[in-house]
């Protein structure tokens, strides 16, 4: 993203497992699996606040089904998949916004600029579309290099850890793409 922070946080929902694995071919390169990000925030945010406010809301929040429906790309050359905005997927970002508290997220992400999308390495993403997905949970990644500080499942649908070590071998991108031979 341009004009990104050369480090700090980012608030992500995830997508869900089959969506993830549809996308793998053209998510090949990339440093975190298929997300949406909802905030991007400074390094200097204080984590535990943030931390609670996001347990909070993933408890509340349903997973939020999207239909990933067009192909779009950033003025710096990124290319993204966009889902059709609903009053959901809005709404979630939005309560997020609510509960940062004095954190400030980084411009593209305040209200009203937020574009919602799924970042890909390849415009052979166009042939996926539509394609329905589901976020399911909510995670917490320290950047640069990706590193999950917590994953929620939204609703308590599903394990919620706040150690990096119980669940990093699932947030390995790698671990998400097929094998090419397959292909």
């Amino acid at each position: 993203m341009t004009g990104a922070p050369e480090s700090g946080l980012a608030v992500v929902l995830r997508l869900d497992a089959a969506a993830a694995a549809a996308l793998a071919p053209v998510s090949a390169g990339l440093p975190w699996p298929p997300h949406l990000t909802l905030a991007v925030l400074d390094s200097a945010t204080p984590e535990a606040p943030l931390l609670e406010a996001m347990q909070a809301l993933a408890a509340r929040w349903a997973p939020v089904p999207v239909l990933l429906a067009s192909l779009g790309r950033f003025p710096a050359g990124t290319r993204f998949l966009a889902p059709v905005p609903t009053a959901a997927l809005l709404d979630r970002h939005a309560a997020l916004l609510a509960a940062l508290g004095g954190a400030t997220p980084h411009p593209h992400h305040r209200a009203g600029a937020w574009v919602p999308h799924v970042t890909v390495a390849a415009e052979a993403a166009l042939d996926l579309l539509p394609l329905p997905a589901m976020l399911d949970a909510m995670e917490l990644v320290r950047f640069p290099p990706p590193v999950p500080v917590a994953r929620h499942a939204l609703g308590g649908t599903g394990r919620t850890a706040s150690r990096p070590q119980e669940y990093h071998a699932h947030a390995d991108p790698r671990r998400h793409r097929p094998d090419r031979r397959a292909l």
